[in-house]
């Protein structure tokens, strides 16, 4: 009798585990997150925009690979932007400024933020699951 009961319960860890498999893959199918996002200056809506998207699967959308654009111009460029603690340019010798990038730096920063506390919250559940 033990035999067959040990045999049980392997079968059933192995449909359990079936159902586990089967349950995430049809979750990610439905999945919205990206491989990589563009954080661009001046394109600040579709950033926000963008991660402020849900994902059916995961609730806050991963935005993968962040790729946070800075742009630097010269001061005989004004048209480009204030200009900010001017270096110099190795190359040409001019001087170069870094340009304000304040609200993509917020953006970039608060879905950081949001996508740190949701991973501490599944933390905190996945300790209580155990």
């Amino acid at each position: 009798m033990s035999g067959n009961l040990s045999s049980l319960r392997k079968r059933l860890a192995k449909v359990e585990r079936q159902l586990a498999d089967h349950a995430r893959r049809e979750g990610l199918a439905n999945c919205t997150c990206k491989a990589v996002t563009l954080a661009i200056p001046g394109q600040e809506q579709e950033f926000e925009a963008e991660m402020n998207l849900p994902c059916p699967t995961h609730g806050l959308r991963r935005l993968g690979t962040l790729i946070h654009v800075h742009y630097v111009g010269s001061e005989k460029e004004p048209w480009r932007g204030e200009d900010i603690s001017p270096q110099q340019d190795p190359i040409s010798q001019e001087t170069r400024v870094p340009k304000d990038h304040g609200e993509i730096n917020r953006l970039v920063d608060l879905y950081k933020a949001r996508l740190a506390e949701q991973d501490s919250q599944k933390l905190e559940e996945d300790a209580d699951d155990t």
